[in-house]
């Protein structure tokens, strides 16, 4: 530790030669005393401590007081003293020692001060000067040689950037560049900062002769491949600071890593004699024992020889080409062995060992995969897979696949000169059944190998087109077909389905009654696995062969209900109803009673005379239906209740579609797209009142709430659906209802 002291020559721009009484703070000393503010700038300090560890810093200074009641100017040498602070050379705050005479002590523990004022401010800082603010004095008087004054401890060590050891401090390539980086420090607090102003990675191979790399002020450096060599280095950093200083790391030693040859193929196993041969390489660089990354070679020589004392062919390579193809019939024994050495960009040479490989293929077996001991579908394409089972443990170079079903012989599926081992066998290849399928490969040598073992599979294959026969072509047609293996059957005419049915029965007659003309029959069969058949066609004329009359009469009551009668000319076995050419009901009588009609109405009778199903049609009889007020009644005791009152004068009704639709956003459009879908939903609303005093209409209006209900409106429409909703209001003469109703599907008849 060494102490240097450095007087100050100024103060306030006076030099300190002169007195200086001018600072009096303009007052004699006491609680109202003014402050006296004195400025000292630094005087120049030395070069030889620019660069020095700063430990501490005493400030000196004279002044004068006033203790007690004496007037008397006193000069006392004070000492303000802070501990160092190395981060911020800076004094926000003094301690002060009084270096003479007790009594001028500035503290608030003098006689007669008051404590709660500050005696004395100061602020040190090393690149301006001192400040110091201080009451209860009347001049500040530093005289000639009582000039205030510095005094510095330093460590007399120049202060300069320590580096730490460089990185990676295990393991370099020989043969691609590699980055070194480290750190500098430095815990000394210096007047001058202290920079780097150049770094240099240093090392030593073999006869201890030190290089260098400049790395200029950064603290990383990347070595050039080929810097090094393969065996062990000694670098370090050294670190030069505007100090003059140059520091150093410690030496590390760094394993320096060859390339090296990796994934030789073959290796070992099989090459063939009768075939091209290609022989395989990569040229790596190992940045540690479990990591290399691959290296552009500029040359190699592939080597082959029989045996370890027969002749070596050699066979060079030019450029980064890592791989030599042997032309078939070079080799001739029934073992060779290969090696190769590859060269780096940099010169450098790896080689790999010798290796031995037999030229001596084995007939290949076979193992069957999948599908086994399962159900397949005969009407997809399946997937079918094996293993190739050969010592040698080369690829196949093709394949044979057979099936055999029932008592039959085996039966070729597919053949491919290929090295899959798996096939998409077509639909409709297989047929139905418990079926057995088998494989074997083909070796390097194109030689076939053994039969798998046979695996057994279900094929699910769908039945036979049926066979249609018209059995009678009336209204009431009636079909068979042929089938085999029938679990049910669905039939269709003119693209209309109107038969789906399990069960092994081959024959449909049509319940209802086709129109007279030329139409088309359909059937599809279904079979065991669920499979369906294509459809089986036949074009069907249907003839209509009956005589007589029906002569029919219509009637509307009150209600809006229609009663029908007719007088037929002959027994008919049954009649079917219809109202605007919808047939709405079926019966052996010669009446019926409409109650769901609204506006014109037109109706006939068809006659059925025979179970064939040949019939006459009535005459037509047309009706206007048409009701006064609104009125109500349940389906299925189709009872009208009337609603003549509303509420309002003027009665309203409203009807409310929608559909489901999702909305879709996509990047870049600013609207989405809409799916609408195809279901349609409709709610019909509507309001009546009934007076107070009719309770049995009252209660059967709401009776109907959750049933299916049918809504007549003078306006001549009919609303059919379910009444899901009501609100009931009351007043002193009626009970108010708003209701409504969701449409649904529903047919009469």
């Amino acid at each position: 530790m060494a102490t240097a002291q450095i007087s100050f020559t100024k103060a306030a721009g006076v030099d300190y030669a002169q007195p200086l009484r001018h600072f009096a703070p303009g007052s004699t000393a006491g609680y109202d005393a003014a402050y006296t503010i004195l400025a000292m700038p630094f005087p120049a300090i030395p070069d030889n401590l620019l660069y020095k560890n700063i430990k501490s810093v005493h400030f000196f200074f004279y002044a004068t007081s006033f203790p007690s009641s004496d007037y008397s100017e006193q000069y006392t040498l004070s000492d303000i003293y802070n501990e160092f602070d190395a981060a911020s050379a800076t004094y926000d705050s003094l301690d002060i020692e009084v270096l003479g005479h007790k009594q001028s002590v500035f503290s608030d523990a003098v006689p007669g001060w008051v404590k709660d004022i500050q005696d004395i401010k100061s602020s040190v800082k090393f690149n301006g000067g001192v400040a110091v603010e201080y009451a209860r004095f009347r001049y500040s008087t530093p005289y000639g040689s009582n000039k205030p004054y510095l005094e510095i401890d330093y460590d007399d060590e120049i202060a300069g950037f320590v580096p730490s050891a460089p990185s990676p401090s295990q393991y370099a390539p020989e043969c691609s560049d590699q980055q070194f980086s480290w750190s500098v420090s430095n815990s000394a607090f210096t007047i001058n900062a202290i920079s780097v102003i150049s770094a240099k990675l240093q090392w030593k191979q073999g006869n201890d002769t030190v290089h260098e790399i400049d790395a200029g002020t950064e603290s990383r450096v990347v070595v050039p491949a080929g810097t090094f060599s393969a065996g062990t280095a000694q670098v370090r950093v050294a670190v030069t600071s505007n100090s003059g200083v140059t520091k150093y790391s410690e030496w590390i030693s760094v394993e320096v890593l060859p390339p090296v040859l990796k994934g030789p193929t073959p290796s070992s196993g099989y090459v063939p004699k009768f075939k091209d041969s290609t022989f395989r390489w990569s040229l790596a660089q190992p940045t540690s024992p479990t990591y290399s990354k691959p290296i552009t070679q500029s040359s190699a020589v592939f080597r082959w020889r029989e045996s370890s004392v027969s002749t070596t062919h050699e066979i060079p390579v030019q450029g980064s080409e890592t791989q030599v193809t042997i032309p078939s019939g070079t080799f001739s024994s029934d073992t060779i062995q290969w090696m190769v050495s590859a060269t780096a960009q940099n010169g450098t040479i790896a080689s790999s060992d010798w290796m031995t490989c037999s030229t001596v293929e084995q007939l290949s077996s076979a193992r069957a995969i999948s599908p086994k001991n399962t159900v397949v579908k005969s009407d997809v394409q399946n997937l079918f897979a094996w293993e190739h089972i050969i010592e040698t443990g080369t690829l196949p170079t093709g394949y044979d696949l057979e099936y055999a079903s029932g008592d039959g012989g085996w039966v070729s599926i597919a053949s491919a000169v290929s090295n899959d081992t798996s096939a998409l066998v077509p639909a409709y290849t297989l047929p139905g059944g418990t079926v057995q399928w088998r494989v074997r490969t083909y070796n390097t040598d194109d030689s076939p190998g053994t039969w798998s073992e046979p695996v057994s599979i279900i094929v699910a294959a769908p039945p036979s087109t049926p066979s249609i026969y018209i059995e009678r072509s009336s209204p009431r047609f009636s079909i068979r077909w042929s089938q085999t293996g029938q679990e049910a059957y669905e039939v269709e005419l003119d693209g209309i389905v109107v038969a789906q049915t399990y069960g092994a029965t081959a024959s449909y007659t049509y319940s209802d009654l086709a129109e007279p003309g030329t139409h088309t029959v359909r059937v599809r069969i279904q079979g065991k696995y669920g499979l369906w058949s294509e459809w089986g066609t036949a074009s069907l004329t249907i003839s209509n062969s009956a005589s007589g009359s029906i002569a029919l009469q219509a009637e509307t009551d009150h209600s809006g209900d229609v009663t029908l009668v007719w007088s037929p000319s002959q027994s008919f076995t049954s009649y079917e109803v219809f109202r605007n050419g919808r047939r709405i009901h079926t019966t052996t009588g010669t009446d019926a009673k409409d109650c769901f009609a609204i506006g014109a109405s037109s109706y006939y009778i068809r006659g059925v005379v025979d179970d064939a199903g040949n019939y006459i049609v009535s005459s037509a009889a047309t009706v206007q239906v048409a009701i006064p007020f609104v009125q109500i009644a349940s389906v299925e005791n189709p009872i009208w209740t009337r609603l003549p009152y509303s509420t309002t004068d003027n009665r309203e009704a409203s009807l409310t579609a929608s559909k489901a639709v999702t909305y879709q956003h996509f990047a870049g459009s600013a609207l989405p797209s809409a799916v609408v879908g195809d279901a349609l939903d409709q709610y019909y609303r509507f309001s009546c009142a009934i007076p107070y005093k009719e309770a049995a209409a009252r209660a059967l209006l709401e009776s109907l709430i959750g049933k299916v209900v049918a809504l007549k409106d003078p306006r001549g429409f009919l609303v059919i659906g379910v009444l899901d909703t009501y609100t009931r209001s009351e007043s002193r003469f009626f009970v108010s209802y708003s209701c409504g109703i969701t449409l649904i599907e529903w047919e009469d008849g």
